[in-house]
C-alpha cells in the first residue's frame, strides 16, 4: 500500500512539474513594472499595463516600480529595436524563466520612424517620433507578452502579430488568452 501511495506521488508531482514548466506564468502578484522617464511614451506604456489589469479584472495586477532592480517587469525606450529574433520589430519583449515560472521580462519599445517626403522634387526621409495611434497597440501587444502570452492566430486579438498599429485595444479575445494562461 505504502509503495502505491509513493508511485502516486511521484506521478501526480511529476505532472504538475511538468504541466508548469510547459506554462510558465508570473505567480508572485502583484508584478513589479520599471517604465524609466521618457514623456509621453513613458505615460502610454503605464496606460498599456493598467489596461491589461483593469480588462482582466485584476487577474494580473501591477506595481509600478522607480528602479529596475525591483521589477520583475523592465521597460527600455530605444530610438529602434535592433534585433528581436531575427525580425525587425518595433517592440520586442524576452521572458527568462527560473523554476519553470516568469523570473524576468525586458520589454523593449522602437519609439522612433522614418518619415518620407517629397521636397523640392526629391525624396528624404526625416526621423520623427512614433504618434500615439502608431505606437500604444505596439505597447498593448508587448505587454501581453510581458505577462506571459503568445501571438494568437485571431486578427481580432491585440496578440495577433501583423496589424498592430491600427489596433489600440484590448479584446474578449484577449482575455480569453489570458484566462486560459492564468486559470
Amino acid at each position: 500500500m505504502k509503495k502505491c501511495f509513493a508511485i502516486l506521488f511521484l506521478v501526480l508531482t511529476l505532472t504538475i512539474c511538468t504541466f508548469a514548466a510547459e506554462r510558465p506564468r508570473w505567480v508572485s502578484l502583484p508584478i513589479n513594472v520599471y517604465i524609466p522617464e521618457y514623456g509621453n511614451m513613458s505615460r502610454l506604456m503605464h496606460q498599456a499595463f493598467m489596461s491589461w489589469q483593469q480588462q482582466s479584472r485584476s487577474l494580473v495586477r501591477f506595481k509600478f516600480v522607480d528602479s529596475p532592480a525591483n521589477a520583475n517587469i523592465e521597460v527600455e525606450f530605444v530610438d529602434f529595436v535592433a534585433n528581436c529574433n531575427d525580425v525587425h520589430a518595433v517592440g520586442c519583449t524576452e521572458m527568462t524563466t527560473r523554476g519553470g515560472q516568469y523570473y524576468k521580462a525586458y520589454v523593449t519599445i522602437g519609439t522612433k520612424q522614418y518619415k518620407r517626403t517629397y521636397e523640392n522634387g526629391r525624396l528624404t526621409r526625416a526621423l520623427v517620433t512614433r504618434p500615439k495611434d502608431n505606437i500604444y497597440g505596439v505597447m498593448l501587444h508587448e505587454a501581453g507578452h510581458a505577462i506571459g502570452l503568445g501571438h494568437s492566430d485571431s486578427s481580432n486579438s491585440i496578440m495577433y502579430p501583423y496589424d498592430l498599429p491600427t489596433m489600440q485595444y484590448l479584446t474578449d479575445e484577449d482575455m480569453r488568452l489570458l484566462y486560459n494562461k492564468y486559470h
